[in-house]
């Protein structure tokens, strides 16, 4: 582990015990001070910005553990903070492939109620929206839970799941130019991969231009923003996007790997090979076979419009 790496660990760690400990000294007995629910909310509000610069250093574990946390001491008090880290923690639980922990965070009722019954009940909304800091982030769990139930066979079944997931999301404000909201964040991705899979690719790139321009550091969204010119092939306007911040020495993995398969795309097999560097050459040899039957698919489906 590098240095800087290892101080970020060491800082997130040392301000999370300590965040800890002021909240164990508040509540020991004896104690006859008692903390107010604003000072309680500034304090969950601390940890949740912990928790994220864990995230995004790549801590998943340690944000998921200050997240959970908050929600275990904290859960049933009726506070916004307390939606905030339970989305928050939902989206890790998936990122680090916990996907059983994640829906168990939804109630039973939550996991079925239809949209239409939800949107019939003002008081159901304000509910589900305290829950999960806002009502389109439920509505985003939702979909993203009937594309988890995909199977690799069955495309016509992979269709349909798309299309019901696509129903969940498509009055968001992003799809009408509205201002985004950062608590959606999660939400607009999902609706920009949907409207991929919808074979809408150009207003999926102009939704992932918006989120890359709202936070140009969160390279998932310039990965995926990259993706979406080489499905359509497009190699030079992804290489021209992943180039000026992906220096080889710094540049993340999935990153590397796409800025190979747009090469690859190209038949540039010398390039390609550049950016798998860190692979051994067994697996740089799997990664350039991949990256032919991608082409000769994109090719074959060129063909067939």
């Amino acid at each position: 582990m590098h240095l800087t790496r290892r101080f970020v660990v060491y800082r997130l760690i040392a301000a999370a015990a300590l965040l800890l400990v002021i909240s164990s000294c508040s509540s020991t007995p004896g104690k006859t001070a008692v903390v107010s629910q604003q000072q309680q909310i500034q304090g969950q509000q601390q940890v949740f910005t912990l928790a994220e610069k864990a995230e995004r250093s790549g801590f998943y574990q340690l944000a998921i553990d200050m997240h959970k946390s908050q929600l275990d001491k904290y859960g049933n008090s009726d506070n916004s903070v307390n939606g905030e880290h339970r989305t928050a923690l939902f989206w890790l639980y998936r990122k680090n492939q916990q996907f059983t922990h994640a829906m168990a965070l939804l109630s039973e009722a939550e996991r079925r109620l239809p949209l239409s019954h939800v949107m019939a009940d003002k008081q159901q909304q304000e509910l589900i929206a305290q829950r999960y800091n806002g009502l389109m982030n439920w509505r985003c769990i939702r979909a993203v839970s009937l594309l988890d139930a995909q199977s690799l066979d069955d495309e016509q079944a992979n269709s349909a799941a798309a299309e019901q997931a696509w129903l969940w999301l498509d009055t968001s404000p992003a799809l009408n130019n509205q201002a985004l909201q950062p608590q959606f964040n999660h939400c607009y991705s999902l609706q920009a991969h949907l409207l991929t899979l919808r074979g809408q690719p150009d207003l999926a790139q102009q939704l992932y231009q918006r989120l890359l321009l709202g936070d140009p550091e969160h390279w998932p969204y310039r990965y995926n923003l990259a993706l979406s010119y080489l499905l359509k092939q497009q190699s030079d306007k992804a290489q021209a996007l992943l180039l000026p911040g992906c220096q080889q020495s710094t540049c993340a993995l999935p990153l590397r790997q796409l800025l190979a398969l747009s090469y690859g795309l190209q038949n540039d097999q010398q390039q390609a090979l550049k950016w798998l560097s860190p692979l051994s050459p067994a697996e740089q040899q799997q990664q350039l076979d991949i990256y032919q039957q991608f082409r000769e698919r994109l090719n074959h489906a060129a063909g067939s419009l």
